[in-house]
């Protein structure tokens, strides 16, 4: 299956406006030190954080919502560690997902989000051997 983007700088500092085949823009940019001191966007290395949060977030939703699951709050919290020499690519990326609700146990969450990284989550797939996670279910009253 073939992928593509397109990345296009904005004429100024160094921001980038990304667009999906569908259409769906977002805006990244280089640091701050880059832009006149100012944060114009999300850097690009973050950006992978997010989508391995994004992606396996996606199927685990998902699968609680098909198991009858009443998800009240979600939220996943994303921490990297890069090298430390050129080009400082991404080590280590632990995930820790905050999920409150209804009619699930923490083992069905550990089913599923094995389920989300280890078969569906192209993404988390692509880093497989850096990622870590846990998942701590927050009961609903």
């Amino acid at each position: 299956m073939k992928l593509n983007a397109v990345v296009k700088w904005l004429g100024e500092g160094v921001v980038f406006e990304g667009t999906t085949p569908e259409g769906a823009k977002f805006v990244m940019a280089g640091p701050k030190e880059m832009n006149n001191g100012k944060v114009l966007g999300p850097k690009p290395i973050e950006i992978l954080l997010h989508a391995v949060a994004a992606c396996t977030s996606v199927d685990t939703v998902a699968m609680l919502q098909s198991k009858g699951a009443q998800i009240s709050e979600y939220e996943v919290i994303v921490n990297g560690e890069r090298g430390a020499e050129a080009p400082k690519p991404i080590e280590e990326i632990n995930l820790l997902y905050n999920i409150k609700g209804k009619g699930m146990t923490p083992e069905m969450i550990k089913d599923i989000l094995e389920i989300a990284f280890n078969v569906e989550s192209g993404v988390a797939n692509t880093y497989k051997s850096t990622i870590t996670w846990v998942t701590k279910l927050l009961q609903q009253i």
